[in-house]
């Protein structure tokens, strides 16, 4: 698995995810917003036939 960050603020992260399916980044959004200092969070998978 690559990680890079993409961008950062005070108030956002935006992470790139090299590699990994919608198993693990619906395991990690569940995670996410369960924490109440969390205000959104979610993912998007480009379609294979769109790379």
């Amino acid at each position: 698995m690559e990680l890079k960050v993409l961008s950062r603020t005070d108030r956002e992260l935006r992470l790139e995810i090299v590699g990994e399916s919608h198993t693990l980044l619906n395991l990690l959004q569940k995670e996410l917003v369960a924490d109440p200092e969390v205000e959104v969070g979610g993912y998007d998978i480009v379609h294979p036939l769109e790379r």
